[in-house]
């Protein structure tokens, strides 16, 4: 059981870093993380993810640190700690991967419709 708590604790640690550095941190009067109030301003720097993945992104929080203590393992094992990993992998995906296929695709069609136009003069 173990190493479902410190499984669990690198993808929320990255999301740590995530909020960060996306300067999306936003911290309660007592100086702690708002972790659910950072993401909802993460979802707002990147319109086009569905907002559901953020949604998600928000409850990884609580599902990680409300059930992986001790006494609370019946709800806490890795098939859960599998959905959390790939769902973290999905946000990041879609936040910056799919942006910078979706530019590379319009720079090649660019390309593309600048030789046709010289092909045509």
């Amino acid at each position: 059981m173990n190493f479902l708590v410190g499984a669990s604790a690198c993808p929320r640690r990255a999301i740590y870093e995530l909020l960060k550095k996306e300067q999306v941190w936003s911290a309660q009067p007592s100086g702690r993380i708002d972790y659910r109030e950072s993401i909802m301003a993460l979802n707002g720097k990147f319109p086009r993810v569905p907002s559901e993945y953020f949604d998600a992104l928000a409850s990884i929080q609580r599902m990680a640190s409300d059930q992986v203590h001790e006494g609370s393992w019946q709800a806490w094992d890795s098939g859960r700690l599998g959905t959390l990993l790939e769902l973290t992998k999905n946000v990041l995906h879609e936040m910056y991967v799919v942006p910078k296929e979706q530019e590379d695709r319009v720079s090649i069609a660019s390309k593309m419709l600048s030789e046709l136009k010289a092909d045509k003069s």
